[in-house]
């Protein structure tokens, strides 16, 4: 089975995504047949009214904690709608209402999250809360907060609760953090855009919702970490469709700016780590070819990494974004030609090119288990032709190719936001 074109526009059907259901919900399964897509008053009376979306994808331990998290929670009229890879096996345990979805093909979060709202709708549920499999709800009275805000409010609203990373806690306007929406304003504005994939659609969903009131509550869900984008396939879909998201919503400004920002990074890229040029390159050749779905990704070889670090390596990992950018603004010189060790929560931005003009070697490191993801390094040859090539050179030329991209994009991509006003809705 492959993606399909016309799901750009109008949106898959759940039989055309869904292999396999295991109903562990009380009192719906009656719905879940098909007989009731609507899912009237009178079919829907002492059935919860709840229902939480939570995609996995070969990561039952972090589903299971989740669940457990559940479980604890005051409010328990919810059901869970847990979307799962192709490949993955359904979690087993004492948990209640379920209802278990293996897909057919790797849909991505972009998939599942839309897979779920529409199965969501067909059943009747009066209300939707989205989130991400490693987004734990670790206040006990979320739910019930963000279920007494909803019913609460004579209008159509988004609630959205604190989230938490390691060292920071902000709120997330981004809705697959807990946010919760009346099913009604999912039929009005439509599902998940399904052909991101992966990274971007939360960004999508939450700019074609701009016009609904966002409510903000005090309770508190933690999300594991920050991702590392650079160096990894996700980074390819994260930037493409950053730039996609713009071009739609017609943000020109901010659009010319990430496409001047990729080339010139992929430019920049080219002079101090040929390899990895391409990181910043293919998102922007990805979009002017008007490439969508996973099926678009072009792979590429992995690269080992060293596990060991020197003894003397000038370790900046750990503490917030700003702890970070502090740290680098007060060590500044002090690590030009030095080995360097950071996180990845600290691989955005210039910081990666920062890294190979200053460092002589530097490590990113995964806190959670010591394991080193990405090893780069680049000579003092490599940063002198950096300088000397930036002004007369790279930045005149990432100014030409990044106006004929804009130009080029602006008057041949297809696809317009208003074309996702209703996307998924039958």
């Amino acid at each position: 089975m492959d993606y399909k074109k016309e799901w750009l526009v109008s949106g898959p059907k759940i039989e055309e995504l869904a292999a396999e259901m295991k109903d562990e919900r009380k009192g719906r399964q009656a719905i879940a047949s098909g007989k009731d897509g609507k899912g009237d008053k009178s079919e829907r009376d002492g059935k919860n009214e709840v229902a939480i979306i939570l995609p996995t994808f070969r990561n039952n331990p972090v589903t299971e904690k989740h669940l457990s998290y559940l479980k604890e929670q005051t409010f328990r009229n919810f059901d869970v709608i847990i979307i799962y890879g192709p490949d993955d096996q359904f979690v087993s345990g004492d948990y209640e209402n379920v209802l278990h979805v293996r897909t057919k093909l790797d849909l991505g979060s972009a998939g599942s999250f839309y897979l779920g709202e529409k199965i969501s709708l067909k059943e009747g549920y009066g209300y939707l809360i989205i989130t991400d499999g490693d987004c734990y709800p670790i206040d006990k009275n979320v739910i019930k907060n963000l279920m007494e805000t909803q019913q609460a409010s004579t209008e159509e609203i988004i609630v959205i609760p604190y989230t938490v990373v390691p060292s920071e806690e902000f709120i997330n306007r981004l809705i697959p953090y807990y946010g919760c929406m009346r099913a009604s304003t999912f039929r009005k504005m439509g599902l998940s855009w399904f052909p991101f994939f992966y990274s971007g659609e939360e960004a999508e969903i939450t700019e074609r919702m701009r016009g609904i009131k966002t409510v903000e509550i005090d309770s508190r869900v933690q999300h594991h970490s920050r991702p590392m984008y650079f160096f990894t396939e996700r980074n390819y879909y994260n930037m493409k469709n950053t730039l996609i998201d713009e071009i739609m919503y017609r943000k020109y400004s901010r659009f010319a700016k990430f496409m001047f920002l990729d080339i010139f990074m992929a430019l920049n890229f080219l002079v101090v780590a040929p390899d990895y040029s391409k990181v910043f390159s293919r998102p922007v050749i990805g979009l002017l070819k008007q490439k969508l779905f996973k099926n678009d990704y072009p792979p590429w070889k992995k690269v080992e990494v060293p596990q060991k670090t020197p003894e003397n390596a000038i370790d900046i990992s750990g503490g917030s974004q700003k702890d970070f950018a502090k740290k680098i603004k007060s060590l500044n010189f002090k690590l030009f030609n030095k080995s360097v060790i950071l996180d990845r929560a600290g691989i955005t931005g210039v910081v990666p090119l920062f890294m190979y003009l200053m460092a002589k070697e530097f490590y990113v490191m995964n806190r959670d288990d010591g394991k080193i993801l990405f090893y780069g390094k680049s000579s003092i040859l490599q940063k002198i032709l950096f300088l000397l090539l930036l002004l007369p050179v790279i930045i005149p030329l990432s100014i030409v190719l990044s106006a004929i991209a804009i130009i080029y994009s602006i008057a041949t991509f297809p696809y317009s936001s208003k074309k996702n006003i209703g996307y998924g809705i039958e």
